[in-house]
């Protein structure tokens, strides 16, 4: 056997620990089993990760709108206070225009 041919045989799988090459076959189908488990875990994973993102950018859009929103807010309540009061006031004078009216009918005879 010439330098070729030994190296060409030495490199052949079936030569290489024949006893142990189905345990080693099914270590390789283990493993690439295992890695595509890994992949399509990592692909959930980085759906999980942009639905995230997306919902944090909603959350900052709400942020965002509240805070312009509470001052308006805090604006229309003041006003509605004092429009309430306004008629509440307008209220209570009538009333009391209405009982002084009634008094004064009963004085006069």
């Amino acid at each position: 056997m010439d330098f070729h041919e030994e190296a060409t045989t030495s490199l052949d799988p079936s030569l290489l620990l024949p006893a142990h090459a189905p345990l080693l076959v099914e270590r390789l189908g283990t493993v690439a089993a295992d890695v595509r488990d890994i992949k399509a875990e990592l692909r959930r994973v980085s759906e999980h990760e942009s639905l995230l993102r997306q919902l944090d950018l909603r959350v900052k859009a709400l942020e965002s709108w509240q805070a312009e929103a509470r001052p308006q807010l805090a604006r229309a309540s003041s006003d509605t206070h004092l429009l309430m009061g306004e008629r509440s006031a307008r209220q209570m004078q009538h009333a009391a225009n209405v009982v002084a009216a009634q008094d004064a009918s009963r004085t006069r005879p």
